[in-house]
């Protein structure tokens, strides 16, 4: 089934999304991803949450529930992790029909698995990326 969602203004002035249950509202803030965690920490992208990949960024595990998007429009971004998991209902866009990733003069999207994360994913281990869901 579908979500109804309504829209309002916040004080800040940046849009924001609530779900009709009233449960939390949706950011239509893009929060810069590689100033979220560090190079040794355990991210989750919450269902709410929104995260654009727009610089290089090191991590050593990912779970995404909300949105992770790769920047299409920089040139050279490469994310370095031990394992990035996309939940079910979440989403890693790593460019779009509309925009594949080279459409930019020079865009890439590298991807790089550590050899060894510090964190072990309970069901698949140490070094993966994949969804679940």
């Amino acid at each position: 089934p579908s979500e109804s969602i309504s829209s309002s203004r916040s004080s800040q002035h940046s849009l924001v999304e609530q779900d009709r249950g009233g449960q939390q509202p949706i950011s239509l803030t893009w929060k810069n991803a590689s100033a979220q965690c560090g190079e040794d920490d355990v991210c989750t992208i919450d269902r709410f949450d929104r995260w654009l990949l727009s610089s290089n960024w090191t991590v050593d595990c990912v779970t995404v529930y909300g949105i992770l998007r790769w920047d299409d429009t920089v040139a050279g971004i490469v994310l370095t992790v031990g394992w990035l998991l996309v939940e079910k209902g979440g989403m890693f866009e790593v460019g779009t029909e509309r925009a594949p990733i080279g459409f930019y003069p020079g865009v890439t999207a590298t991807i790089y698995v550590k050899k060894n994360s510090i964190h072990n994913h309970d069901v698949f281990g140490n070094r993966f990326v994949g969804g679940n869901g």
